[in-house]
């Protein structure tokens, strides 16, 4: 079942290293985990809990955004996506066998394609550090405080 086999899962993962940080000035620095990392963790789970997962991407924006002295287009995009959960050992279609979680991602770079790459790598690494109850570094919200005064 499903839902059993994602419990094992839940028992076996890693807590995967924050091998990356980022400066965002002199006053914003932070580690996270790299998506390659998540990924493998996410590969070595599955294949040891027994389950299948694959990504759906069901709606795609993308949209340019011209930024002062670049003459490149800063490029966003949005997805939604479903994640499908499959237990192999099962008869596809039967109860249990599978669950399906709707999901989104979003990611972005300068003038090229790669922002729809991006948006799913983040999702997939979103949904799988939260159905995970991992701890990202990058996910904190009370972490950063605006100064709207």
């Amino acid at each position: 079942m499903i839902y059993t086999k994602l419990l094992n899962a839940r028992k076996i993962v890693n807590t995967i290293p924050l091998s990356r940080s980022a400066d965002k000035g002199k006053t914003i620095k932070y580690a996270y985990a790299s998506i390659g990392d998540v990924k493998d963790e996410i590969k070595r789970v599955m294949d040891n809990a027994g389950i299948v997962l694959i990504p759906e991407i069901t709606r795609h924006t993308m949209r340019l955004e011209a930024i002062k002295d670049h003459t490149s287009p800063w490029v966003v995009s949005e997805i939604d996506m479903i994640i499908h959960l499959i237990d192999p050992d099962m008869t596809p279609g039967s109860p249990g066998s599978e669950m399906h979680v709707a999901w989104a991602g979003a990611g972005s770079d300068w003038g090229s394609e790669k922002s729809l790459g991006k948006a799913v790598s983040y999702g997939l690494k979103s949904w799988y550090l939260h159905a995970m109850m991992l701890h990202s570094g990058d996910d904190d919200c009370d972490a950063e405080q605006d100064d709207f005064d």
